[in-house]
């Protein structure tokens, strides 16, 4: 899989605001919807790639890995919404080594391009992510 923005080691992933994110099983498809997000204009920087028991530690459910500031936002999150729940599943599907591939979408058209190319790789579990709103993409 060529070099996308993949870096296990670095601080840990929030959801950011205005993204949609799936799962993906295999480097393939990982990497087939990265160069499909590529050609469609999403810039390379903006998009994140996720694998393995490195990456469920970036995500870090409990938020132990980043001292009180981290476990408070995802005790926030429990009483929130369901991202926390996003999170554990996102954590186990990586632990059993699939890739997860995160995409800046500001708006529902680009939300809509980035769910249909992560599908059309193998991609599930898709959901956009705003500042208030969890919305599910495709399971």
């Amino acid at each position: 899989m060529e070099d996308h923005q993949f870096d296990p080691e670095s601080d840990s992933l929030s959801f950011p605001d205005d993204s949609v994110v799936g799962i993906l099983d295999d480097p393939e498809g990982a990497s087939s919807a990265v160069d499909a997000l590529l050609a469609a204009g999403v810039p390379r920087d903006g998009i994140q790639v996720l694998c393995c028991d490195s990456g469920a530690r970036r995500l870090d459910p409990s938020g132990e890995r980043h001292g009180v500031l981290g476990q408070l936002q995802r005790i926030i999150q429990h009483f929130g919404d369901k991202e926390i729940g996003h999170v554990q599943r996102q954590a186990a599907e990586l632990q059993a080594g699939k890739f997860l591939i995160a995409a800046p979408a500001e708006d529902d058209e680009e939300s809509r391009r980035v769910a249909d190319i992560l599908k059309a790789n193998g991609g599930h579990f898709i959901n956009r992510y705003t500042s208030w709103t969890v919305e599910q993409l495709e399971e």
